[in-house]
């Protein structure tokens, strides 16, 4: 082993150095002495690499964070999260602790989704046909229905034949049909003649009239959404 010579590269080298000749000595032994001082351990300190204590304070607290004093521990810290396993009423009974729950929460009230499973659920659409001038089988044409019960939310589109549509409509006991130039005035009709719903709700004749664009007399289609009750 190469023994360190002066000039020493650090006082750890000069105190080792000490040592090995007190050990080569054949008089002078190595006593407890040579190296019970604090001057002489820092000797060895001095040219270490080691973490203050500040050092280590600063590792601590940026691995637990912003802790309360009363999570300040890693067993602390693990007994607080074991208590949240479990939410009891005591947890949240105020208003305001259920509003602080609440406030970035995109909720749905049960009863706005039973309405919107609903309005999909009961939505219908008719296919009124007529098949123009061009065409002598009266059979074909498919300009009325019958409903069951009140309906509501009515809509129609033509095809591009049509410019728009008219309707007529019946109780399922009369034979005089009532005329309606739009929606609204058939939706006025059925509101206040039709009751019930679409399960045991009273019987109509709804009858769709085309109105033809100028020069236009082919087939044509009236789309008819309504929702039931």
């Amino acid at each position: 082993m190469e023994v360190p010579k002066p000039p020493f590269h650090s006082t750890t080298e000069e105190l080792l150095y000490n040592i090995y000749l007190k050990l080569s000595s054949p008089v002078n032994t190595l006593s407890a002495l040579d190296i019970n001082t604090i001057a002489k351990l820092n000797a060895i300190i001095n040219d270490a690499d080691l973490a203050t204590t500040e050092n280590l304070i600063n590792a601590i607290s940026t691995f637990k964070g912003n802790v309360p004093s009363e999570g300040n521990t890693l067993e602390k810290l693990y007994n607080l999260i074991k208590a949240l396993n479990y939410l009891s009423r005591e947890d949240i009974d105020t208003l305001a602790e259920i509003n602080s729950l609440l406030v970035d929460a995109d909720l749905v009230k049960t009863e706005d989704l039973t309405n919107a499973i609903n309005s999909v659920d009961n939505k219908r659409e008719i296919q009124f046909f007529f098949q123009g001038s061009g065409d002598d089988d009266d059979c074909k044409n498919r300009d009325r229905i019958v409903i069951r019960g009140k309906i509501n939310s009515l809509v129609d589109d033509c095809t591009n034949e049509l410019s728009g549509v008219t309707y007529k409509s019946r109780v399922d006991t009369s034979a005089s049909w009532i005329a309606h130039p739009n929606l609204p005035y058939l939706q006025n009709w059925i509101n206040t003649t039709i009751t019930g719903d679409h399960l045991t709700g009273m019987k109509f004749w709804l009858k769709c009239v085309p109105v033809y664009k100028v020069e236009k007399n082919g087939e044509a289609v009236n789309l008819f959404g309504y929702r039931v009750t």
